[in-house]
């Protein structure tokens, strides 16, 4: 383990199991069940887990989850995070649970969840990875009083040649996205105060005027919900606990390079400085530091050194959530399937470039994922495979992507037959499943260009197949 406090914890039972972590009930040393651990996986887990403890170390706002401890757990891909347990039910759950909230709700779900995410964006390490532009209500969870406390941060997928460098201004993307879920389903909104927010909701609008807007739509109310169980305030321990920074040695360095990063300065010569500012920390940690403080100098040596905000994979989180679009070019294999018309579809494969192993190996593993139960896996691999097929110009490997005669078909064959419209095609960056019904499930999504999207799929006889995806 890697503090003293947490020498004689262990795993207890999977609390919740997420697309890239999962949480698990934090047992023995610090000695309650009011604690958990969240392990990052899959591919970037280091450097995510690395980003996510060092944003949240330094994060003081009451609506951002405290980190309490770092451990290192056997078999883990990534370092634990110890956070409170908040319980298991999201606001996003919450809401779709509710289907009608009053204004006031609205406004004490919201307002909170808008100020934390530009607590966070504020944060100097956000300027150059980004941490929040994937943040969703699925990352935001409810304590015992019903007060919203964002519980993670998410990025969106890396493009282009600057990788986790970012363009500012995801804090206000993923503010707009959590507006524009819960005010449809807000009562005591007239016509023009809903119109006043939707025109609010554009790219100039900073989170300070969407925050006053909130407030002046109505006055809070406290949400009208039962604790699924007995959780404990969320900074009731922090304050008896000792410094994060005694116990992690490397952490508060860490911070101090973002400072610096983010005053300016050679990129190259505040890697070396973040390089052994990284070494401080304990034994596996510096790896994970240098992971994430490493990219983002060279993302911002690529891109001239100069660019402000940005990327840790929903995100989700994730984005180190959502995954990117495979990279290579060439057509991509494919297989062959029936639809339930009998229509011979293909189902596309990862191109050389971005799989290992033989290509029956690879065929099998999407065929496996997209015949599966598991619809999040499902969504980001066709989006990856729709953007093969894109690269490869073959309206005939789509077909093994969207569901056939559907709105997104039709779309996709239109773009592959005029290569030009290629350009106009936003990257979509999807989220969390805001509404499921058996094998048909909707998807919160974010566009390339920061607005809000979402993604349908249905389950077909031949698997998972895209029925439609609406980029604003």
């Amino acid at each position: 383990m890697t503090s003293p406090r947490s020498r004689d914890s262990r795993l207890g039972e999977l609390v919740a199991a997420g697309v890239n972590a999962d949480v698990y009930e934090w047992l023995g040393g610090l000695g309650s069940s009011s604690l958990v651990v969240k392990i990052h996986r899959g591919d970037g887990a280091a450097s995510r887990a690395l980003a996510e403890a060092v944003a949240l170390s330094g994060a003081t706002h009451r609506h951002v989850v405290p980190l309490i401890d770092v451990a290192l757990v056997a078999g883990a891909d990534s370092l634990g995070l110890i956070l409170p347990r908040l319980g298991s039910r999201s606001a996003s759950t919450f809401v779709a649970d509710r289907g009608v909230l009053a204004a006031g709700e609205a406004v004490t779900l919201l307002a909170p969840v808008l100020m934390a995410l530009q607590h966070l964006e504020r944060s100097p390490l956000a300027r150059h990875v980004d941490l929040v532009s994937g943040v969703g209500l699925g990352n935001v969870l409810l304590d015992r009083h019903g007060a919203p406390v964002v519980v993670g941060v998410r990025a969106a997928p890396a493009r282009g040649p600057q990788r986790l460098a970012r363009p500012p201004g995801g804090a206000t993307a993923a503010g707009r996205r959590a507006i524009d879920q819960v005010l449809p389903v807000c009562s005591g909104i007239g016509a023009d105060q809903r119109r006043r927010f939707t025109e609010l909701c554009d790219e100039s609008t900073t989170l300070d005027e969407l925050v006053e807007a909130l407030f002046d739509l109505a006055a809070p109310v406290a949400l009208d919900d039962e604790a699924p169980f007995e959780m404990m305030p969320v900074h009731d321990e922090v304050e008896t606990m000792y410094p994060l920074d005694d116990l992690v040695p490397g952490l508060a360095t860490l911070r101090t390079w973002a400072h610096r990063l983010s005053a300016g300065g050679r990129a190259f010569e505040l890697a070396a400085q973040a390089g052994a500012a990284a070494r401080q920390v304990r034994k596996r940690v510096w790896v994970l530091a240098g992971a994430v403080v490493g990219c983002a100098a060279i993302g911002l040596a690529v891109g001239g050194g100069g660019a402000g905000g940005g990327g840790a994979g929903s995100a989700n989180d994730d984005r180190g959530v959502a995954a990117t679009s495979a990279e290579g070019s060439g057509p991509p294999g494919r297989a062959t399937g029936t639809t339930p018309g009998g229509r011979a579809t293909a189902t596309p494969t990862p191109t050389p470039s971005t799989s290992t192993g033989p290509r029956a190996d690879r065929h099998d593993q999407v065929e496996a994922v997209l015949a599966g139960d598991d619809a999040d896996r499902a969504v980001r691999l066709l989006l990856r495979l729709r953007a093969d097929c894109f690269r490869a110009l073959d309206a005939e490997c789509l077909a093994g992507v969207d569901e056939p005669g559907s709105a997104a078909l039709a779309e996709d064959e239109r773009v592959v037959a005029d290569p030009a419209l290629l350009e106009s095609v936003p990257e979509i960056v999807v989220g969390t499943a805001i509404n499921r019904l058996g094998g048909v499930v909707l998807f919160d999504a974010t566009s390339s260009n920061d607005e809000p999207a979402s993604v349908f799929v249905v389950k077909t006889e031949a698997g998972w197949r895209v029925r439609s995806i609406d980029s604003g």
